[in-house]
């Protein structure tokens, strides 16, 4: 059996590195997987990549509106969510 079946899994920043990943392994494991991020056409190439099954969904963590549209469309869709992965984030280099 896999260990996250029936499990609902939101990833944000899931649309490329860390969050992609993130989002194989748990589709993997059997969750339902929602990967959130702002590049539409790298959304679409995760969902091609992984799963046609799994829920993508555009907008900016900084947005509120978007937020809501996140989790009203996971509701929408899979009834409920199990799992939050924040991984969404912004590195700016600087010289030390």
């Amino acid at each position: 059996m896999k260990r996250l079946s029936g499990k609902v899994a939101v990833i944000t920043g899931g649309n490329s590195g860390i969050g992609k990943s993130i989002a194989q392994k748990y589709y993997e494991e059997g969750a339902k997987v929602v990967v959130f991020g702002r590049n539409k056409e790298k959304l679409q190439e995760v969902k091609s990549e992984i799963s046609s099954d799994i829920l993508t969904v555009s907008g900016d963590v900084t947005n509120t509106a978007d937020l809501k549209n996140l989790f009203e469309k996971t509701n929408d869709h899979f009834g409920k969510i199990n799992i939050l992965v924040a991984n969404a984030g912004v590195g700016r280099p600087k010289k030390i």
